[in-house]
């Protein structure tokens, strides 16, 4: 495969679900690598076009691009995308070479295991940490996690190198690509290598695609950045009513990461105290994996248990309860809630009688 038909399928493949025309597609490819002739990549397009690898169609002026999951072969080609990335990136960065493979002897052990996920490689790279999604079957994910945990634990320790991971069943990790808000799995998909079995990472993917669901990236948001209005507006669409009517529009941001934001903003103190009445209202909404992931990534993991402790000893829930139980394993230091002004709010939502 030369150059330019990698940065094709490489950029198609981080934009899936978010069709583009041949000028924008050229200019991602040169915001990605630096340069991209105009001619050269739409004479590609074309002739993969021929060859159905890629769908091409027209609106209005503008053809439009996007990746064929009918064609048998582009499983394999995005598969080999996979793998010449993960040896461009383990030669630029030779230090990751080592956990790398420890980590592949680790997880060859887990039959279970449908696909590893290295998260913002680069840029986690240069800060000496890893982000990993492990992909699992659905009938496995409550017998392995505690064995991957351990594992990951002894690596860090080992080498000195954070490591945050996630792991999710196959079921919830497409989820989460078809929901209508901005999440971590969506933002994934923009910047990530497949470490182990990219063939069935993306048979995955092709079959959703193919049954029909909407599979989307989505781009990545700091969640410094989200706006005060955005919060309130999210907030609003969690039953969280306090604000009326005060913001009826915004970005559809999703509950886990509407509340690391809020921990990470934590000046508004109305939005804080609103954290517990969303998490009682939506418990059974929120994927508490993937909440204490981005609260160990950014640094609010003492916050919310806080607040997950003293909402679990006004009012007992199981998956809080849960969630209370493995953060008290994982020894995080609790910064501790105000019980009392927390147990008004729920019952002022009628959380609580």
């Amino acid at each position: 495969m030369n150059e330019t038909k990698f940065r094709i399928l490489e950029t198609l493949a981080r934009e899936i679900g978010n069709p583009m025309s041949i000028s924008i597609l050229a200019k991602k490819i040169r915001d990605n690598y630096g340069s991209g002739d105009y001619k050269n990549i739409n004479k590609t397009i074309q002739n993969f076009s021929k060859k159905e690898i890629i769908k091409i169609e027209k609106t209005g002026n503008a053809i439009i691009t996007k990746l064929n999951f009918e064609n048998y072969l582009l499983v394999d080609l995005l598969a080999e995308i996979e793998l010449v990335r993960k040896i461009k990136f383990l030669e630029k960065y030779t230090g990751f070479q080592i956990i790398l493979s420890e980590l592949n002897i680790h997880m060859k052990e887990f039959k279970e295991l449908k696909s590893l996920l290295l998260l913002n490689p680069e840029r986690n790279a240069k800060l000496n940490r890893m982000e990993l999604l492990i992909i699992l079957n659905h009938d496995e994910i409550e017998n392995k996690t505690k064995k991957i945990i351990k594992i990951f634990d002894m690596l860090e320790n080992k080498h000195n190198t954070r490591i945050d991971h996630l792991s999710l069943e196959d079921k919830t990790f497409l989820d989460y690509l078809t929901f209508q808000e901005s999440n971590i799995v969506k933002q994934a998909l923009k910047n990530k290598l497949v470490l182990f079995r990219p063939q069935t990472f993306w048979i995955e993917i092709k079959e959703a695609i193919l049954d029909g669901r909407n599979i989307k990236s989505g781009e990545f948001i700091k969640p410094t950045k989200i706006s005060e209005s955005d919060h309130i507006y999210n907030l609003g669409r969690f039953g969280y009513t306090e604000f009326g009517n005060e913001v009826r529009h915004g970005e559809r941001i999703g509950i886990e990461f509407l509340i690391t934001s809020i921990l990470l903003k934590e000046k508004n103190i109305r939005h804080v105290e609103a954290i517990p009445i969303i998490l009682a209202k939506n418990e059974e909404k929120i994927n508490y994996e993937v909440l204490v992931f981005l609260s160990s990534k950014y640094g609010t993991i003492e916050k919310l248990f806080g607040i997950l402790e003293a909402i679990n000893a006004i009012k007992p829930m199981k998956k809080i309860g849960k969630a209370v139980k493995e953060l008290a394993n994982m020894k995080i230091i609790a910064v501790k809630a105000n019980m009392e002004n927390m147990e008004d709010k729920l019952r002022l939502y009628n959380v609580i009688k």
